[in-house]
């Protein structure tokens, strides 16, 4: 199958890459999930079976989804798609009897600290695509790694690959990565809104004029991997006193403070006696 397609120089090196963990950090509307669920459907056309998760369930039928079904009509592949809304499982039939397999979900149901995790049933994946990956936990890797194993539907054993893309996010356990990226075995590639020559400055201007916090604006617009003046402390040193009076009383105290659930929240737990942090969890 030939395909001709216009791509920005990063969604060119994004789907040309050969690195194991490869991540778009970029602005809004630079194209990220739409090259991601390309490159994708691309690796289901070449026999390997694909995970592809977004920050919520909504999220995913709102864009990749879309993209999804948009290509599948435009490549003439929609008589050899199928998929089970229930279980979040797509087939794309390849001919003598074979068939690659797309999983796809939501981080919540992949919630690597959950026993009914539904990363757990997935199986054989050559690739795992992360849609805005740092809204997701770093420890969704925990469950998706161990299904890269084992051999695509041609037989061949699974090289694993990590593709994700999103655009930074200051509130993120991600971000610290994202400043050493070679640190962490990430190849990262860059782009802005600005560089988007499928947009109008038009739409750009829209877009940054009701922006009015520059830190969001550097962020959302930019690109921006922002990490100074406390943008990724859970604890501002500023919420402390600086000079901490004595505290003769040896007695135990514990504290907790009740937190909703949800993707990032959580119940903290303290213990202290006099000065000394005993237990924080």
């Amino acid at each position: 199958m030939n395909l001709t397609i216009p791509l920005l120089p990063v969604q060119r090196d994004f789907l040309k890459a050969t690195e194991r963990f490869v991540a778009i950090v970029a602005s809004r509307s630079c194209g990220k999930s739409w090259v991601a669920i390309l490159g994708a459907l691309l690796d289901l056309l070449s026999g390997k079976n694909v995970l592809y998760l977004a920050q919520t369930d909504g999220a995913f039928y709102r864009g990749p989804w879309l993209h999804l079904q948009n290509f599948l009509r435009e490549f003439n592949l929609m008589g050899r798609w199928s998929w089970n809304g229930q279980l979040k499982v797509g087939k794309l039939a390849l001919g003598n009897g074979k068939s690659a397999t797309f999983y796809y979900g939501s981080y919540v149901a992949f919630d690597a600290t959950s026993s009914n995790s539904s990363g757990r049933g997935a199986s054989e994946i050559s690739t795992v695509y992360l849609d805005e990956f740092q809204l997701s936990k770093p420890s969704i890797l925990a469950i998706v790694a161990p299904c890269q194993r084992g051999n695509d539907c041609y037989g061949n054993k699974i090289v694993p690959r990590i593709r994700a893309t999103g655009t930074p996010d200051m509130a993120s356990m991600w971000q610290m990565m994202l400043v050493e990226p070679a640190k962490y075995g990430i190849r990262m590639l860059r782009t802005k809104m600005s560089e988007n020559v499928f947009m109008t400055d038009e739409q750009r201007d829209s877009m940054a004029s009701v922006i009015y916090d520059e830190k969001l604006r550097k962020q959302e617009i930019e690109g921006e991997i922002l990490i100074g003046d406390g943008a990724t402390n859970i604890i501002s040193i500023t919420d402390f006193p600086r000079i901490i009076p004595p505290f003769s009383d040896k007695r135990i105290y514990a504290g907790l403070d009740m937190a909703h659930t949800g993707l990032r929240d959580g119940h903290s737990f303290a213990a202290i006696r006099g000065n000394e942090l005993l237990a924080f969890h």
